[in-house]
Formats: C-alpha cells, sequence, structure tokens
C-alpha cells in the first residue's frame, strides 16, 4: 500500500454535520451584527444605514440577499433545492451492481455500450493487434481473422501506441504495460473482463516507460489490486468498471518515477481498504462512481478501512500527492469518503454521501484532511460546487489540515 503508516485521528478536529460547498458566486453575511436600535425585531442595521431580515446579507446597492447559493450558481449536475441551496440530480433509487449514474442524470445505466459485432466500437487501425479467448485454430497472428487468444500476447505484439482490441471474454491474467504506450480496449465491461490471479502487481499494471497508455471498456476484478500505475505520466482509465477486487482498486503511485492518471467515466464498487489511492502521484477523476468499498477481509489490514479515497505524500521520495474528483458520485463507503493525509485533495461539482460508520465504529466522515506523521506535510482541499449528505458522523473533519 502506502509507504507511510496510517496515522490514528487527532483529538482536534473541526466538525460540519451536513457541509454544503459554495460557489464563487455566493455571498456571506457579516461575521458581526450590526448595531441595533433603529431597526425592527429580527432585522439588523446595515453598514449603509438600512436594515435587512436576519438570515440576508446587505449587498453594495442596498437591497438584501438571502444567505445561500442563488439558483444560478448551481453546478452542472445540481439544480436548487428551493432554500438557497443545491440537490444533485440523481436517480431516486441507488443503481444496482454494474450500473451507475453521475451527477446530471436521472436514470441508471451501463458503464459503457457493447456496440456490435466481436469488437464492437473499438476503432479499427492498421497496426490493431486482436484478441479472443474463445479462438481455437492455434494459428493466432493478431488479425481479427487469426486473433491472439490471450490479452498479454496482444500487448506484447502491439506496436508503439497500438491498440490491443479484445473481445467477449473472461481473460484469468495479470496484464502488465512497460516499456511502451499500448491502447487496451475492451468490447465493453460487461462482455470483457479481467480477472486477475495476484501472481503479479496487479490484475492490470502500467509501470515505467508507458506515458500515454490507455485503458478502456474492461470489467476488472480479482485477487490483488485491480489496476497499479506508476512510473508513467498521462495514463488514461476510460470507462471501466472496477469491482470486487481482493485489495485497492485503483492504486496510483510514485515509487517507480513520476506518475499522472485520468480516471472517467468510469466505476469503482466492492474494492477492499480503499477505492482509489493515490500515493506521491497525481490522479483526477471525472464523471464516475466511486462506492461501497469494503474493509479488508484478510491479512494485516482485516477489518480496516473502506476509505473510498485516500490520497498522501510520499515521504520516502518526497513526492507530492494530488487527487481531483470532479462531476462524480462518491457514496456508501465505510470510514472515510476522500481521505487526504499530506496530499491535497479538490473536490468539483461531486457528491459525496452515505458514509459509513466500520464494524470496529470507526468514523463515518465524509472528507477528512490531516497532517502525515512522516513527512510532517497538511492535508489541504478545496471544494467547490458539491453536496455533502447523510454522512454517519461528520460530513467535514480535519486536524492539521487547511
Amino acid at each position: 500500500m502506502a509507504h507511510t503508516s496510517w496515522p490514528w485521528w487527532s483529538s482536534l478536529w473541526l466538525v460540519l454535520p451536513l457541509f454544503g460547498c459554495t460557489s464563487e458566486g455566493e455571498t456571506k453575511p457579516p461575521t458581526e451584527p450590526p448595531p441595533s436600535g433603529s431597526c425592527e425585531p429580527g432585522e439588523y442595521q446595515t453598514e449603509g444605514g438600512g436594515c435587512c431580515p436576519a438570515g440576508t446579507t446587505a449587498l453594495d446597492d442596498g437591497s438584501c440577499q438571502p444567505a445561500g447559493i442563488a439558483a444560478e450558481f448551481c453546478h452542472e449536475g445540481f439544480i436548487s433545492d428551493g432554500e438557497q441551496g443545491c440537490e444533485a440530480v440523481l436517480p431516486v433509487e441507488s443503481c444496482g451492481v454494474g450500473e451507475m449514474a453521475v451527477p446530471g442524470e436521472t436514470s441508471c445505466r451501463a458503464v459503457a455500450p457493447c456496440g456490435s459485432g466481436a469488437w464492437g466500437d473499438i476503432p479499427v487501425e492498421p497496426d490493431t493487434q486482436h484478441v479472443d479467448g474463445s479462438y481455437v485454430a492455434g494459428d493466432s497472428d493478431g488479425s481479427s481473422a487469426k486473433p491472439w487468444t490471450t490479452i498479454q500476447e496482444g500487448i506484447d505484439k502491439a506496436g508503439q501506441g497500438a491498440i490491443v482490441a479484445v473481445a467477449a471474454g473472461s481473460y484469468g491474467e495479470d496484464l502488465y504495460i512497460t516499456g511502451k504506450p499500448v491502447r487496451l480496449w475492451g468490447r465493453c465491461p460487461a462482455m470483457v473482463e479481467v480477472v486477475g490471479t495476484g501472481a503479479e502487481f496487479g490484475a492490470v499494471s502500467v509501470h515505467d516507460g508507458a506515458a500515454q497508455s490507455q485503458i478502456r471498456a474492461l470489467a476488472i476484478t480479482g485477487a490483488g489490486p485491480a489496476v497499479v500505475v506508476s512510473g508513467s505520466t498521462d495514463v488514461l482509465l476510460d470507462s471501466l468498471w472496477i469491482h470486487d477486487s481482493t485489495h485497492v482498486g485503483v492504486d496510483v503511485e510514485s515509487v517507480y518515477g513520476p506518475t499522472s492518471v485520468l480516471l472517467q467515466h468510469s466505476l469503482v464498487e466492492r474494492s477492499q481498504l480503499v477505492g482509489v489511492l493515490v500515493v506521491g502521484a497525481e490522479l483526477t477523476m471525472e464523471r464516475s462512481v466511486l462506492r461501497t468499498t469494503l474493509q479488508a477481509t484478510s491479512g494485516s489490514y482485516a477489518g480496516q478501512f473502506g476509505f473510498g479515497a485516500s490520497v498522501e505524500d510520499d515521504a520516502v521520495n518526497g513526492a507530492d500527492g494530488s487527487l481531483t474528483i470532479r462531476g462524480s458520485l462518491v457514496e456508501q463507503n465505510v470510514g472515510v469518503g476522500v481521505y487526504a493525509v499530506g496530499g491535497s485533495v479538490v473536490l468539483e461539482s461531486t457528491v459525496l454521501r452515505d458514509t459509513l460508520v466500520g464494524t470496529q465504529g470507526a468514523h463515518g466522515r465524509g472528507l477528512v484532511l490531516e497532517e502525515n506523521d512522516s513527512s510532517g506535510r497538511r492535508g489541504d482541499g478545496v471544494v467547490s460546487g458539491c453536496v455533502f449528505t447523510d454522512n454517519r458522523e461528520h460530513g467535514l473533519a480535519f486536524s492539521a489540515g487547511s
């Protein structure tokens, strides 16, 4: 996992039971009440000499604006709740396994469409390497007529930046991409699944020398972490269903050098320990769902964590950790929804809800900012246009964070 020990929580917390995020256009009431005596009961005197009702703020033109967020300042995917707040547009009922909806969508859907034919909507290029586990003729050459039967064969034979197109099937492999960029592209997550064996770093690993690699339209599960990226930048994870791994769902670390990842249009559910882990690296998550991360069922961390996402700096090599979550849904995780320990987190246009208390009574907090005891760095966060709701203990908590 991470290269630092997971710190226990400090006793000093700033706590907001229900934390609503604001936009740049929001105005705030004055921090000190004006002199009284010239206004009606329930009003206060403004600096300009006028009167405004309690719960409003005086504007420069002398008018009184209700405190809260005006409807026009609700972010994309959110609408006014009629009470100077914003609420997300989402399905009324929770989505089922393998389905998702992000703010702005009113119904649940599959992660990605499957298209038609053996290769669906995968682009056709002259150097594409084709994979179909059901091919049995024994004369594979990577063409659509004679595809490879394992995904790793396709990866190994692919040229720089070439597409590896994968037909329907369940592939029991630990995939390894290194030394060159590859575009690994399944027909769709509902039909193409990589099942890791636990023998390697992860079910799909992207390591040094594979900058700008792409992993698209796959389901990924199995023993150990589902996706591991280290030592490559500008890696794209698109339209993935990452589910039921026995370890971290997406593990992005700087062990092998600078690392950056864009995770988009994806569903990460029922991983163990942490759904998305970022250590000394950079990850941006857009229009994705991160939910129901489970506490570990075995090993030294058994019964612990279940966090949605965690970002921290790398105390070993000094690399900063950065996590941005935009236009997404983070829900039903255990202990903490998003945790920044010595790392930086930005939340935009995102719903963070229903964080649960762990089996050992641990927390149930939406967003936690904390100092990394190993490096001495503080966790910091910027939150804009979000809704935090129904987190069991607190919406926001921080100690030595900002």
